[in-house]
């Protein structure tokens, strides 16, 4: 297997109404959107599609999923020697990103451990502007305290899962 970046972006999803389910989309809603996908809108209530206009023209509104990718980064990128995935979960003042190992050997069942992976951070983007450290957890060990350096951490070992945890959640 080779080598990948790790491009898992956060989002949120918001859905509009139509003739038969009422749900109209919320300004506060689309405001709180840095980016935002509206891959159709042709369909659209007139009182939705009022409100999209109004933030569309703002800006940072895309049709594409690759468009809008190729202006946004991710929180966290994962520089490892193979396949790992890393998903957010996050509160206001902490977050939890989940490191998954996809160096899966079928002849094993088992994951190849992954040894001194890089993790790249946008703490403001994560919530957690002035972390200094974090926790990595894993199961049936004792969690470890990391330094944040430079907006790095290196994550000493990696099984088949591991905790990377800013904050008190």
């Amino acid at each position: 297997m080779g080598r990948q970046t790790d491009t898992a972006v956060s989002y949120r999803l918001l859905l509009a109404g139509d003739e038969i389910v009422d749900h109209p989309l919320s300004a506060d809603d689309l405001s709180a959107c840095r980016l935002l996908l509206v891959p159709d809108r042709e369909n659209l209530l007139s009182a939705d599609h009022e409100l999209l206009a109004k933030r569309m023209a703002k800006g940072a509104c895309f049709v594409t999923v690759s468009e809008a990718l190729a202006q946004t980064t991710s929180a966290v990128r994962v520089e490892p020697p193979g396949h790992v995935r890393a998903l957010p979960r996050a509160k206001p003042g902490t977050a939890v990103r989940h490191l998954l190992n996809y160096e899966y050997d079928a002849a094993r069942d088992d994951v190849q451990p992954l040894s001194d992976i890089r993790v790249l951070l946008n703490l403001s983007e994560l919530g957690v502007a002035n972390a200094t450290t974090c926790r990595w957890v894993t199961p049936d060990t004792e969690p470890i305290v990391l330094r944040i350096n430079s907006s790095r951490v290196q994550v000493p070992t990696l099984g088949l899962w591991g905790l990377l945890v800013f904050g008190d959640p």
